[in-house]
């Protein structure tokens, strides 16, 4: 493997709106200085590609925050032009969960006519779908074709035509953003450094 080179930015953030959890990332020349020193924060990221997707045009990063701003790594990628892809919130697109083309998803679905047997059985085909995972080669759009059961349910599953739909209804089911933790570390009570640690996911690898 050639070695990973790493794009390091350093660029202030601040609490815009305290009353809607909404921050930025700038220059900030159009504060006066008594603003500036009491709200700008210095803030440092770095980042590496770890993998390009053509098929969606998307690029899975690692990213190093050497400082703990509130919202420091989706700041920092806006500020870069390349939000995080369900982040609507700083610049990513927007899960359109309320588009009423998109169907009723199969496993939030507690429609009363279902009886229990058929809600186990349409748990069952959720989990395992879910579960599957990514084959060597596959791409991210084959990929979320087999895994997003609202994808497979809505006919968004099958054939090149429904590429766009298969992403759109992935989308709408993300709980959260595609922002994924590897390493935590913090200074606890006693004043110790303690670090978490968990494993890359399967899709990053």
């Amino acid at each position: 493997h050639s070695p990973m080179l790493w794009f390091h930015l350093a660029c202030p953030v601040r609490l815009s709106s305290p009353k809607q959890s909404i921050c930025q990332a700038g220059a900030f020349a159009d504060l006066d200085d008594a603003t500036y020193r009491k709200t700008v924060k210095p803030a440092h990221t770095s980042f590496a590609i770890v993998r390009y997707d053509e098929s969606t045009d998307s690029t899975i990063l690692l990213c190093r925050p050497s400082t703990g701003r509130s919202h420091q790594i989706r700041l920092h990628l806006q500020f870069t032009g390349h939000s995080i892809v369900t982040d609507a919130k700083y610049g990513g697109q927007s899960a359109m969960a309320s588009s009423p083309q998109l169907p009723v998803p199969l496993c939030d679905n507690n429609d009363d006519n279902h009886d229990d047997e058929t809600r186990k059985m349409e748990q069952d085909y959720c989990h395992s779908t879910a579960l599957q995972q990514r084959a060597e080669g596959e791409s991210i759009v084959d990929f979320i074709k087999k895994t997003c059961i609202h994808c497979v349910t809505s006919g968004g599953g099958g054939g090149t035509d429904n590429d766009d739909r298969a992403i759109v209804d992935f989308q709408r089911q993300s709980q959260g953003i595609w922002l994924h933790s590897l390493k935590y570390t913090m200074t606890d009570v006693h004043g110790k450094r303690v670090s978490y640690e968990t494993k890359p996911p399967s899709w990053a690898l």
